[in-house]
């Protein structure tokens, strides 16, 4: 028994090194570019291939995502692997104008005992991207999706039994596809694939028995026909996929302005601060900008309701020593005070920032509750700035000085990035994004003090402090610039390829970017580029309704690179996010304006 035990695991292994050494191939062979999408159960990299210029969303170019999932069945792979450099010609060929991306799933990638029915199921239904058994998936499910696809072919082994009456009934009548098994991709993704809408799907388990293009341009039409009745035959007698509802509403989100996003989130978030906490008080805020910019007296009476509780007194804002999350949630009185000059929105937003004092009023070390974070450069600089324009007191601009210099050393790398805390190196997406949002929040309140002659007693300081957070910024954000991802995106993880595309990080860091350009803090070119390309990104990734894809739970510090790989990643509706989203696209449709 041993003896047998070792040669079925040795057998293992063999298929296991036959299967990554297909894949392997196939990379290197590819024609286009190999993108690392997120990671796999095992934590390896999960890599696929794709056209080059697929993230231009060419409206003129039919978008095809291939999943090649054939359990442990080599034979079928390799068949798969060969197709897929064949299908170069066809790419080429100016009837089938189209961009693909390929998803070649490895039995390794998949867990569980091993065997020919081992294959993944769909759609994922754990928490993303940390559920076990479950990571693959999540990847793949999700890529898809901000793929924006016309079509989705799935590919199968015929030698996996539960596909041998599909077979039979596709090959009776090829003007029907018959369903299969619940859990298959293009059975999951023909149902709603992930909130938008239904790609065309094509089905089949049969490798062996689709003959593979040939580089003969006057052959591609006929074997290409072969995918009948996945591909809709168009009026014009070409074999091309007609706009699927998924990429219908992916054109749509990218054609919208700034100020239809603008629009559409303020339908779901900014309506509320039932305490106040960044998350809220942040859409508040840029409900408060829209509304000043488009002159809609009704909108800024809404913001005044919202905030009256506070500001008459009737609800407390902060209670005893507060957290950082509190004193960047009185940012939405500094943002009211700029506009209406109300006394007790100046003084509650004076009440935050003395929490950087003791008793005898001589400055802390830090401000309060930083937890050796570095969220707490967003968190405490932006309202110690505030109060000292809406004061003239020079305390507060020393203390966000002070507080910026201790959270700096505490959590910047020697790359320019931030570790989120000293427990861990991972430079966490939003532990990023937030030094650059605050350090962005504040320099606009130290170039409007400048600005003000009747803050001429502030001028020295205020230009001393302008220009160390305008340089800490700068190199931070060219720091960030090395690793944005080409589809535009930044990491949950800045620095990791197996991390997912995060939300809240991409919204935060393109906000930064965005104002420094329309402040002069920035000229580069590159910038502009990265800003362009982030808010196109994330266009794709923020519905009508206020539904947004993968956005990190609330995080504290955490211990390990994993800790912060795991965190799970939102898709709908999400206060945090939201917020981010309006910041960013207020800003960007703000200084389309000037």
């Amino acid at each position: 028994m041993p003896h047998r035990l070792a040669l079925v695991c040795w057998f293992c292994l063999l298929s296991s090194l036959m299967a990554d050494d297909v894949l392997e191939q196939a990379i290197k062979s590819w024609k286009g570019d190999v993108l690392t999408i997120g990671r796999d159960d095992r934590g390896e990299p999960l890599r696929v291939l794709v056209d080059p210029g697929a993230w231009e969303y060419d409206q003129e170019k039919r978008r095809f995502f291939f999943i090649i999932d054939v359990g442990d069945d080599d034979e079928p792979l390799s068949t798969a692997c060969q197709l897929i450099e064949d299908m170069d010609s066809i790419r080429e060929n100016p009837h089938f104008n189209i961009v693909r991306t390929l998803v070649l799933v490895s039995p390794d990638m998949v867990p569980g005992e091993r065997g020919r029915e081992r294959l993944l199921s769909f759609p994922p239904k754990g928490e993303a991207y940390k559920t076990p058994g479950e990571i693959t998936a999540a990847s793949i499910w999700r890529y898809a999706a901000w793929f924006g696809p016309e079509a989705i072919v799935d590919y199968h082994s015929e030698q996996l039994a539960e596909y041998q009456e599909f077979a039979q009934a596709h090959e009776s009548n090829e003007q029907v596809t018959p369903d299969w098994k619940p859990g298959a991709f293009a059975v999951a993704a023909r149902h709603d694939l992930g909130g938008l809408g239904i790609p065309l799907v094509a089905r089949s388990p049969v490798f062996s028995r689709l003959k593979l293009p040939t580089a003969e341009q006057r052959t591609i039409s006929a074997k290409w026909a072969r995918l009948e009745p996945w591909v809709i035959r168009n009026s014009d007698g070409g074999d091309v996929a007609a706009p699927s509802q998924t990429r219908i509403e992916i054109q749509r989100r990218l054609d919208r302005t700034p100020e239809q996003v603008v629009n559409e989130l303020l339908s779901v978030y900014g309506d509320q601060l039932n305490s106040v906490m960044y998350q809220s008080a942040l859409a508040v805020l840029s409900r408060q900008r829209w509304a000043i910019s488009q002159k809609n007296d009704e909108q800024l009476q809404q913001v005044q309701r919202i905030l009256n509780p506070y500001l008459l007194g009737e609800k407390e804002a902060l209670k005893g020593l507060g957290n950082g999350s509190q004193y960047a949630g009185h940012l939405a009185f500094a943002e009211w005070a700029r506009h209406s000059g109300d006394a007790a929105a100046i003084k509650l937003v004076q009440a935050a920032a003395d929490r950087g004092f003791d008793d005898q009023g001589q400055p802390l070390e830090a401000m309060p509750t930083h937890n050796e974070m570095s969220d707490a450069v967003f968190m405490a600089c932006p309202i110690l700035t505030a109060a000292a324009e809406l004061t003239g007191e020079q305390k507060y601009l020393d203390m966000a000085g002070r507080h910026f210099r201790f959270m700096r050393k505490l959590c910047q790398r020697d790359d320019g990035l931030y570790r989120h805390s000293p427990l861990c190196e991972a430079p966490w997406g939003r532990g990023n994004g937030f030094p650059a949002l605050g350090l962005a929040l504040s320099l606009t309140d130290l170039d409007s003090i400048l600005a003000d002659a009747n803050r001429a007693a502030l001028h020295p300081a205020a230009r001393e402090l302008r220009t160390e957070f305008r340089d800490a910024l700068q190199q931070h954000l060219s720091a960030l610039l090395e690793h944005q991802d080409v589809t535009g995106m930044w990491r949950q993880v800045i620095d990791d390829p197996r991390a997912y595309r995060e939300m809240t990080s991409t919204c935060m860091i393109g906000f930064a970017l965005q104002r420094s350009l329309d402040r002069g803090w920035l000229t580069e070119e590159k910038y502009q580029t990265a800003v362009d390309r982030a808010w196109q990104a994330v266009k794709v990734r923020t519905g009508a309704h206020g539904e947004l894809m993968d956005v990190c739970t609330g995080t504290g510090k955490q211990k390990t690179l994993d800790d912060y790989l795991n965190r799970t990643a939102i898709w709908g509706k999400d206060e945090r996010g939201g917020a981010m989203a309006l910041m960013f696209a207020t800003e960007r449709a703000l200084g389309n304006e000037k």
